[in-house]
């Protein structure tokens, strides 16, 4: 993607907030328990200021923003032992606050509470396992001129539920318009380094990837311009 801007219609456009939650982002969370610390966590909290801010422009632009949150069982990533630092992650019977709204993302909610009233609940990695959100693409597409609908997702994490998002809407829903910027989505610090066990930058082969799957991936969320097609 070139640095050009691209203008996107609000009356088409969904902004999915995807698991801005403390689990993934905060200290004290999930994530913050693994080897490397709540030192690892800057790009998703620095993605949870970008798409807050993103997300309430979009929402006075007159664009739908929909929150996504997951919810897992406990031990789904751990092959069930509950002696994991990820055991309960974002578990809603552990009661950690992992489930709980990063503080990033507190303007957001603020400026509209009825959000969370209507938040999406995924229990996989790949939102479109909720059907809501399909349903919510197919509302859109069905009040458009033209039926065309675009969907950008901010939030995390880049090399897991934002990439298999988009593979699953690219799936389901091929002909909608995908995008995201690199400042909107965020994965732990350590994923933006090259790994010997996936001979990779991870972030970087999940943009390669994304992109594969038609993903507009821009440099910055600024890139972005709020134009009401005619």
């Amino acid at each position: 993607m070139s640095a050009e801007n691209l203008s996107l219609d609000p009356e088409s456009t969904i902004v999915a907030v995807l698991d801005l939650q403390k689990g993934f982002g905060a200290d004290g969370g999930g994530f913050s328990k693994l080897p490397k610390g709540a030192d690892d966590l800057g790009p998703i909290k620095a993605a949870a200021l970008e798409g807050t801010k993103f997300a309430l422009a979009a929402r006075d632009a007159g664009a739908k923003v929909q929150l996504i949150k997951a919810e897992y069982a406990a031990g789904k990533f751990t092959g069930g032992k509950a002696d994991k630092a990820l055991s309960n992650l974002c578990d809603p019977e552990a009661d950690n606050g992992d489930c709980d709204y990063m503080d990033e993302l507190q303007p957001l909610l603020d400026a509209d509470p009825s959000l969370v009233d209507g938040e999406i609940v995924k229990h996989e990695n790949d939102a479109t396992t909720a059907p809501e959100l399909l349903a919510l693409i197919d509302s859109v597409s069905a009040r458009t001129p033209d039926g065309d609908v675009t969907l950008v997702v901010t939030g995390c994490t880049v090399t897991t539920c934002v990439e298999k998002t988009f593979a699953g809407v690219k799936r389901e829903r091929p002909n909608v318009s995908l995008v995201t910027a690199k400042d909107l989505i965020g994965a732990r610090a350590s994923k933006y380094q090259y790994s010997e066990r996936t001979s990779n930058v991870p972030v970087d082969a999940a943009y390669k990837a994304m992109q594969a799957d038609g993903v507009i991936v821009l440099e910055t969320a600024d890139q972005v311009e709020w134009v009401v097609a005619s």
